[in-house]
C-alpha cells in the first residue's frame, strides 16, 4: 500500500473483513489445539485438508510433488498444484528509443502454455488417486504461491528448494526462502534428489 494512494473505503472494508475472517479461523484452530493439549488427547493425525504444491516443472519440483502425493494419501488431503509464471519484460506497445516491443499475442501464448502444462501435471497427479487441481498464475513465483495459499486456505505448502535456474543459494532457493518467510501456513521444502 502506498501512502500516496490510500485504500478507498470499500477496499478498506473488504481488507478488514478478510483479516477478521482469517483471524477467527486461526483463533478457532489455536483454541482446538490448546483444548486437545490440555485434555491430553492429541489428534490422531494432522488436519491437512489442502496441500498446495508449487511447481516449475523442474526435477526438484517433481520430487517435491511426489512427496506431497505421499503426504496427501496418508492424510486424506487434496492437492492444488500451482505454477506461477512471470514475464519481467515490457508489455507490447509503442517502442521507445533503445527498447523493444513484444510480438503480438506472446503473453497470451505464454499464459496458455502455462495453463496447459499445469493441467497436464495435475492429471498425472490425479492418476495416482489423489484429488488434484492445477492452477497457473501470472505473478512472480513467491507472490503467486503465497497468494494462492491464502485464497485456498492451504494447510501446507510443499515445494522444492531449487528451480529451473539451477542456481545454488546458501540455504534455500530465493523463491523458497521468500515463501517460507511470508506463507500463512507451514512450508515443507524438499531438497533436490
Amino acid at each position: 500500500m502506498s501512502y500516496k494512494n490510500p485504500l478507498s473505503e470499500r477496499e478498506h472494508a473488504i481488507e478488514e473483513a478478510y483479516f477478521q475472517k482469517e483471524n477467527r479461523r486461526l483463533i478457532e484452530r489455536m483454541r482446538a489445539r490448546r483444548e486437545a493439549a490440555e485434555s491430553g488427547t492429541e489428534p490422531e493425525e494432522l488436519d491437512v485438508a489442502t496441500i498446495l504444491v508449487a511447481t516449475d516443472f523442474s526435477t526438484s519440483a517433481a520430487h517435491a510433488t511426489d512427496m506431497a502425493i505421499d503426504y496427501a494419501r496418508k492424510l486424506g488431503s487434496k492437492i492444488v498444484l500451482v505454477h506461477a509464471y512471470d514475464l519481467p519484460i515490457p508489455m507490447p506497445g509503442p517502442t521507445l528509443t533503445g527498447s523493444y516491443a513484444l510480438p503480438e499475442g506472446l503473453i497470451e501464448e505464454v499464459a496458455k502454455a502455462a495453463r496447459d502444462s499445469v493441467a497436464a501435471a495435475a492429471e498425472e497427479v490425479s492418476a495416482t488417486g489423489v484429488a488434484c487441481e492445477g492452477v497457473a498464475i501470472g505473478l512472480p513465483a513467491a507472490v503467486g504461491i503465497v497468494n494462492e495459499a491464502i485464497e485456498r486456505q492451504a494447510d501446507l505448502i510443499v515445494m522444492g528448494t531449487r528451480g529451473l535456474t539451477g542456481l545454488k543459494h546458501f540455504a534455500l532457493g530465493s523463491v523458497a526462502e521468500k515463501v517460507v518467510r511470508t506463507a500463512p501456513c507451514p512450508v515443507l521444502t524438499v531438497p533436490a534428489p
